[in-house]
């Protein structure tokens, strides 16, 4: 009877016992669980979820039991598990990518948007510089990672990686155009650049001849002073006329502005004090000073120019002026000019008078046109 009481004691124990000891063994649905939230993640897009939830699994997985590993969910936890990390694990090696190339497309971006500035500026060096920055850094990160062609940068307009490639090799392409000369405005079809190069012709004519005619010495010296103000103008403008836009095709070859400058100069002085053939006229005024109270004084030089070009058919034929002037001016003038005075009258200012008078003559002359108060030949 005692047997009988401990036997059936002991087997109610062990039936009392055995769910908790299968409690305790393992739970099938936390795993379960895990799986179901790491693919509902991943189908949402959230690929950092994802592989919380899977890492999770995978976690239960290998701490697994016995019995655990008995269930006929197992298996089909282990391939969720595996699927899932087939998924996951290329979509995080291209984010990883991505990570690493976003470097050097912020700095793609950058450029791109200085570069676009830079070519509106009209600065076409630096855009041609900065465009080529943005080609390398672009290039670095496709290289890197080829899902930056169709990221968008955080710059103008938000382009895609491949938009910004092509818009920045074009870039590239029109400013070094316009670097060089290419496109764009020349110097030499404005109004100035025309002006410069008519007088470099006319400058260049006058001094290759020993004794130019009084018309083409007249030309060559009309511009001189505004041949240097109109080609120092253009080349101030470097932002306009780079390169070849800034080349000023002459009689003596292709100049550059700066060149056209100095050839003005140099030859501006060089014709100062060259003879001239050909017909002239210039003005020469002569004075008298009140000696006493109503006594004039002799009739003196008072002023005279250099000759002005004037066609030979528009000389006067003859001389005009009072006698007592005769020999004052013909001294003034040359024996074989013509003397023509033509004030009306004396002018008066305190105990000066004077009167004026033009000298018309042909031959060797020295021609200088606007140049008052200077001797003549």
């Amino acid at each position: 009877m005692k047997w009988t009481a401990l036997v059936t004691f002991t087997l109610l124990l062990a039936v009392a016992r055995a769910p908790v000891a299968l409690a305790q063994d393992y739970n099938i649905n936390a795993p379960k669980s895990y799986a179901t939230q790491a693919e509902d993640a991943f189908k949402a897009g959230d690929i950092g979820a994802s592989r919380f939830k899977l890492n999770m699994l995978e976690d239960e997985i290998r701490k697994a039991t016995d019995s655990m590993k008995k269930d006929p969910e197992y298996p089909r936890l282990q391939a969720r598990a595996k699927a899932l990390e087939a998924k996951l694990a290329p979509l995080e090696a291209a984010a990883g990518k991505e990570e690493e190339a976003d470097e050097p497309f912020r700095k793609a971006a950058t450029s791109y948007q200085v570069a676009k500035l830079k070519q509106d500026d009209n600065a076409p060096e630096e855009a041609v510089a900065i465009a080529k920055d943005c080609v390398a850094q672009l290039e670095q990160a496709f290289q890197i990672s080829a899902s930056m062609k169709n990221k968008q940068l955080q710059t103008i307009g938000s382009p895609t990686g491949l938009q910004a490639l092509k818009t920045c090799k074009e870039i590239i392409e029109h400013s070094s155009k316009v670097a060089s000369g290419e496109i764009g405005d020349k110097a030499s079809d404005t109004a100035e650049g025309k002006f410069v190069i008519t007088s470099i012709n006319a400058l260049n004519k006058a001094t290759k001849e020993k004794v130019p005619d009084a018309k083409t010495m007249a030309e060559a010296q009309a511009g001189v002073d505004e041949c240097r103000t109109k080609a120092s103008f253009l080349s101030s403008h470097v932002n306009l006329y780079r390169g070849k836009a800034g080349i000023l095709h002459t009689d003596v070859g292709d100049l550059t502005l700066n060149e056209a400058d100095q050839k003005c100069s140099k030859w501006g002085v060089e014709l100062q004090n060259k003879k001239a053939r050909g017909c002239g006229k210039r003005a020469v005024n002569v004075q008298q000073t009140l000696i006493a109270s109503r006594t004039w004084g002799p009739i003196e030089a008072y002023a005279q120019t250099h000759y002005e070009y004037l066609p030979c058919g528009e000389m006067p034929k003859k001389s005009r002026l009072p006698k007592a002037h005769e020999a004052r001016f013909k001294k003034l003038c040359g024996g074989k000019a013509i003397y023509v005075i033509e004030d009306s009258s004396w002018s008066v200012s305190g105990t000066t008078r004077r009167i004026g008078g033009s000298c018309y003559d042909k031959g060797d002359l020295y021609i200088k046109n606007g140049t008052a108060m200077v001797k003549g030949g």
